[in-house]
């Protein structure tokens, strides 16, 4: 009876869950479109299908990655695999592209959900078995934004998995400090940890949390004179069965994990890690509860010798695993321009709130009952020892990174829910009459909805979609170069490179292998130095000056496209990426205070093709010669209107260009020496705007002059141009040049009339 209400609490918890994730299924489904929004979850996308294409293989290496050179993938397989077989399934063995798509965005909530039961679990087993304020803390964790922002539809991630994990970790950790016949409950936390480990190279972390915990456990328990204590039993067989179990899920993860010694992939590097762990609980036990005990003085030194010498093999994993000491204590500039690893003070104001309610500001005063709580109980309930140090684990960890705050929030859940039963209590105990009892219950249980009032409300209407603004501008661009650019091969088949790649800005990179279905340069994979690499090379093209370096380092790296958005904001982001001053690109009028662009700010590769299209323009009292090597194919059709410091008038833009690299035709002439050379091409761009591609020559002292023009006059993609208009003294020309000799630079002479 007892386990039949269990199970119906828990499939209430876990109802409500899904229902409230589910809400922005209307802005995710879309007509034939599936948009899932942000960056991972693109790319955990194309794994699903590669996959699938060849299942149950999860692909290792993907060439669609830092095109040419191609990339290892840094996450391990278990959740993409896990989204695979779902797929699979549903698809009975052959699911069509569409119903993979929506099937991945679907499955996200129904993830999600389980954590809120692990928080029903976990509350349970930490404050009674069915208490109140277990489910109450499991009811409000289901409705916390900090949560659902990770598990909505379409937020196809590993995050969604992770605190479930931990939290179950913890859980059978827990429940192995009361009884555990044939380490039952130790084996189901150490195949959670195994697992997570599979889903998320991280998840060792939760393993150093436990091995922290019970050291920290014992040592109290030795201070205060208890015997030998459970936590660092429960801790070992946790660890043992977590290190045994992940071996062979190493020895079939794809790829040179079973050859590598690394914590930026799966390797024996996790491995090693948790088996240090595993034998560093006994040792120190062993010296910690000597006392007392037959030989305590070889006990203690045989104990203290081991853990000196599991801390050194600790250290030396540490700094094997992680490519040295000063790889483990750089600072690398990508890292601080990715969204996720953002701290939380550097939130936007009234973020935190947002996501934890406020009863985020009662969080600090519940820590601190909870803390004082266990102080005077001489730490003797482990479990609440371990909800103070989950608190104060997980508050660590999202105060350093904000990706970690839905971990906050299961023990912020279960504190308050704590703190507020040991407040009705308090109030309660002296008063005799039941309805005064139960009126003073029901005064304290308003009294903490009525901050949540404005998150009870919302949760009863539809979220929005995931789209950003970005990429919703992007989007229609990048199904324009799915459908219209020449299609690269082998586009499953991530082992073969195809022809030629795309450079955008690094947080574009998925979307445009993804929804564009082409390799991209660079991409949002932060963690390996090859991605890291891709991205400060990257940021010094759209930085360069001189186009002739740029276009050998482009035909380099077989770069045929190059996708701009916003790029004219993002100069100090790729300043600071290569470690240049900001101020050499926008400098501050010490006046007025504000910043407005230097000459060097237009001269550089990204700016000279959003402006301009690549044209000889002006800016800055300076003249800023045209790029011959680049002509505009799309734009997209939204615009907006650009007045920027530097150039004369305004100009109305559009938010998306698209240029490809072309060798162009050579035009070769003669005239007066030394005289004035004027090109001009009018070009028509898919939205219909008229532009004209300018570029100015001096005659040689022979007179000769030479132009190398990047458009055809005929149609290329959606854009068209008129004949090249060439005026020089004794010479004026129109030249009609053929697409192909633009794609193979063929040198057209011109005769002057």
């Amino acid at each position: 009876m007892k386990r039949a209400r269990l199970y119906g609490r828990a499939t209430l918890v876990y109802a409500v869950a899904v229902a409230l994730r589910l809400r922005n299924v209307r802005g995710v489904l879309v007509g034939n479109r599936v948009l899932f929004g942000f960056d991972d979850p693109y790319y955990h996308l194309r794994r699903v299908f590669l996959t699938l294409q060849h299942f149950p293989q999860v692909p290792a290496f993907d060439y669609y990655l830092n095109f040419p050179r191609g990339a290892v993938i840094t996450w391990p397989p278990g959740f993409d695999l896990l989204v695979s077989a779902v797929c699979w399934i549903v698809g009975l063995g052959h699911p069509a592209p569409h119903r993979i798509e929506a099937t991945a965005a679907l499955l996200i909530p129904f993830l999600g959900g389980m954590t809120a039961v692990v928080v029903l679990l976990l509350g349970e087993e930490i404050l009674g078995r069915g208490r109140w304020e277990a489910l109450a803390a499991a009811g409000l964790f289901a409705f916390l934004p900090a949560q659902q922002a990770i598990s909505t539809v379409g937020r196809l991630d590993h995050h969604v998995l992770e605190m479930t994990i931990f939290g179950t970790v913890v859980l059978f950790f827990l429940r192995g400090l009361r009884d555990d016949p044939g380490s039952r409950f130790s084996f189901w936390g150490g195949l959670a940890l195994a697992l997570g480990t599979y889903c998320w190279t991280g998840s060792f972390l939760y393993g150093g949390f436990l091995t922290l915990f019970a050291l920290a456990q014992m040592v109290l328990d030795r201070l205060h004179g208890r015997s030998e204590s459970s936590a660092g039993r429960s801790a070992l067989r946790v660890l043992f069965w977590g290190t045994l179990l992940l071996v062979p899920l190493v020895l079939i993860t794809p790829g040179p994990a079973k050859t590598s010694f690394t914590y930026v992939i799966l390797s024996w590097y996790q491995p090693a890690l948790l088996a240090v762990a595993t034998f560093l609980v006994p040792a120190l036990s062993e010296a910690i509860f000597a006392a007392g005990r037959r030989r305590a003085a070889l006990r203690v030194s045989g104990g203290v010798l081991a853990a000196g010498g599991l801390m050194a093999a600790a250290v030396w994993i540490l700094v094997r695993g992680s490519g040295g000491l000063q790889f483990l204590t750089r600072r690398d500039p990508l890292w601080k321009l990715i969204v996720e690893l953002t701290p939380a003070w550097r939130l936007p104001p009234g973020q935190l709130v947002y996501y934890f309610s406020p009863l985020l500001y009662a969080a600090p005063v519940a820590g601190l009952l909870l803390a004082r709580t266990v102080i005077r109980d001489r730490f003797h309930d482990t479990r609440l020892n371990a909800l103070l140090a989950l608190f104060l684990f997980t508050a660590a960890m999202g105060i350093q990174e904000a990706r970690f705050l839905n971990y906050f929030a299961v023990p912020y859940c279960i504190t308050l829910l704590w703190a507020l039963r040991r407040g009705i209590e308090a109030l309660t105990r002296r008063l005799q009459a039941r309805p005064l009892r139960f009126s003073v219950t029901a005064a304290a249980a308003l009294l903490c909805l009525i901050p949540l009032r404005p998150l009870l409300r919302d949760s009863v209407h539809s979220l929005p979609g995931n789209l950003d603004v970005t990429l919703a501008r992007l989007y229609p661009t990048l199904e324009w170069m799915r459908d219209r650019t020449p299609r690269t091969s082998y586009y499953l088949e991530p082992a073969s490179k195809p022809e030629y790649g795309v450079l955008a800005d690094f947080t574009f990179g998925h979307w445009i292998t993804t929804i564009g279905e082409r390799p991209n340069f660079c991409n949002p994979f932060g963690i390996g130095p090859w991605h890291s690499k891709a991205v400060t090379e990257s940021a010094g093209m759209f930085l360069a000056e001189a186009e002739e370096p740029l276009l050998h380092t482009l035909d380099k790296n077989e770069i045929r496209y190059v996708l701009l958005y916003n790029t004219e904001n993002a100069i100090s982001d790729y300043a600071f990426l290569i470690n240049r001053p900001a101020a050499d690109y926008l400098a501050r009028e010490p006046v007025t205070g504000r910043v407005i662009p230097t000459p060097r700010f237009f001269r550089t590769f990204g700016v000279r093709l959003a402006f301009a299209d690549g044209s000889e323009y002006t800016a800055a009292g300076e003249t800023v010669p045209a790029l011959k090597g680049f002509r505009l194919v799309h734009e997209s059709p939204e615009t907006r209107p650009r007045r920027v410091p530097g150039l004369e008038g305004s100009m109305q833009a559009s938010y998306v260009k698209v240029f490809e690299r072309v060798k162009g035709a050579v035009l070769e002439g003669k005239t007066d020496p030394g005289a004035p050379v004027q090109l001009r091409v009018e070009v028509t761009s898919n939205t219909g705007r008229t532009f004209a591609y300018r570029s100015r020559r001096t005659a040689g002292p022979d007179g000769s002059f030479r132009f190398t023009v990047p458009y055809a006059t005929e149609a290329f993609g959606d854009v068209t141009a008129a004949p090249a208009l060439l005026e020089a003294p004794r010479c004026h020309a129109e030249v009609a040049l053929g697409e192909s000799e633009v794609v193979a630079g063929a040198l057209h002479p011109v005769r002057c009339r």
